[in-house]
């Protein structure tokens, strides 16, 4: 049994031409991670992607799935110009309708699947996946679906491979016009173990053509400006770590896009805090009855209360910096947080610490948003959480002057904060077409003196 391996679905699309430098780089940060068996297949409709994702169509057990597309208007196209997007609803209850009859590996049990999408961001009316899409596509082809935006790969993948060999700017990356099938991929031995004709031929039953390179340059660095950069001096670790007896701790990076600007932040978290938060989240495993979960958000977000300290007071010198407004530093710890990627902790609480999430760089919709809910509250804002049964999600919510959805507690309006995908604002709920009906608002006993 060969390794498990990976697939890379390229859909078309009219924003943005030149997918396959993303797909290229994507696969060689695979390679650099140590993954072998990669396949690149071009996707051209709506049913081709939808066969895919149902019956592996690559030459190797696949536990990664990559896809390349655009949304727009709640909708991941394949191709535009021929109205072609992905339409979980029009798939049948049994799965076994899918062309299963070509697949020619499998998909591993557990295999998740990412999404790539490219949003025009200035389009006030294009926004990134919502949570009840993610459910569907999970619930339709039994993958652990999560969106992130294409420039997030740019920005948070390693140098590739051809980079180093080549000597490149990773901003602009020269592609050979050849396809592997002429010459292997330079710099990338082992990438593909079957040949272009045998992935033709055992593909040509749905029309699946596998494209690797194009002749083409793509210059993404247009869509932000020049990126921020903020790190503890060894003088702020110092001070943090003043009162601790070990001083150790590691120091957490993190790269995001708000404002048409990337942000490149790293900050220090100590290996007492990691600890303790560990020791603390075990604990909340003993809070029992119907109303476990208002106690456990509270009792966590009180035990964290000044460990991310240095992280709010970078993002308020930042905020001051560009002159940011009240809402726009809420806009921008929010950005922060929706670019942390969707992952669901495999413990018994599903949950992880803020402190952890910042260590391990991911988190589901409750944990991602006890984060944003505890930088906020060191930034003095007043919050809340929002949880759903129906929807079993969670989000933040944010007492500030803003439109769009809300619910009131004790004459305070609280504006809905989704944290798990990118490109939403504060007060726009999709869930539900936005209505509130299947929502419950979580007050904080916990506050922050005032803020920092």
């Amino acid at each position: 049994m060969m390794s498990k391996g990976s697939l890379i679905l390229v859909c078309r699309s009219d924003q943005l031409e030149h997918f396959s430098w993303f797909a290229r780089r994507l696969h060689d940060q695979l390679l650099a991670e140590g993954q072998t068996d990669i396949t690149i297949i071009q996707v051209t409709s709506s049913a081709q992607l939808q066969d895919a994702l149902l019956a592996c169509p690559a030459p190797h057990d696949v536990a990664d799935i990559h896809i390349f597309g655009e949304f727009k208007d709640d909708r991941l196209w394949v191709d535009q110009h021929a109205r072609e997007w992905l339409k979980p609803e029009s798939i049948p209850d049994s799965k076994a309708a899918a062309t299963a009859t070509f697949a020619i590996a499998s998909y591993a049990q557990s295999a998740t699947c990412k999404v790539w999408f490219w949003a025009d961001s200035q389009n006030a009316q294009v926004f990134g996946p919502g949570f009840e899409i993610l459910k569907s596509f999970e619930a339709c082809f039994g993958h652990r679906f999560s969106f992130s935006p294409i420039g997030q790969l740019k920005q948070r993948s390693p140098k590739s491979v051809i980079d180093q060999k080549k000597g490149l700017d990773p901003s602009v990356v020269k592609i050979d016009v050849r396809t592997p099938a002429d010459e292997p991929a330079r710099g990338a031995p082992a990438a593909v173990n079957v040949s272009l004709n045998h992935i033709v031929a055992a593909l040509v039953g749905i029309g699946l053509i596998y494209s690797f390179v194009i002749d083409s340059d793509l210059d993404y660095s247009g869509s932000f400006d020049e990126g921020e950069v903020y790190q503890d001096t060894s003088y702020d670790i110092d001070k943090i770590t003043a009162g601790m007896i070990v001083k150790s701790g590691e120091m957490s990076k993190h790269v995001w896009i708000y404002d048409r600007k990337k942000w490149a932040y790293e900050w220090f978290l100590a290996d007492e805090w990691l600890e303790a938060a560990d020791r603390e989240l075990s604990a909340a495993l003993e809070t029992t009855g119907g109303g476990r979960w208002p106690v456990i958000y509270n009792q966590l977000l009180e035990k964290n209360q000044d460990r991310l300290t240095s992280v709010a007071r970078s993002l308020k010198r930042a905020a001051d910096k560009h002159g940011y407004d009240r809402y726009e530093l809420a806009s921008l710890t929010l950005a922060f947080v929706q670019h942390i990627p969707y992952k669901i902790p495999r413990n018994e609480l599903g949950l992880m610490t803020p402190p952890t999430t910042l260590s391990k760089r991911w988190g589901d919709c409750d944990t991602k948003s006890l984060l944003y809910v505890l930088v906020m509250q060191q930034l003095g804002f007043d919050v809340s959480l929002f949880i759903s049964n129906r929807y079993r999600h969670a989000m933040a919510g944010v007492n500030i002057n803003a439109v769009g959805t809300s619910m009131a507690h004790r004459g305070r309006q609280y504006f809905f904060a989704e944290t798990t995908t990118p490109g939403h604002r504060i007060g726009q709920l999709k869930t539900g077409n936005g209505r509130t009906a299947s929502w419950s608002m979580i007050p904080l006993t916990n506050s922050a003196s005032g803020g920092i």
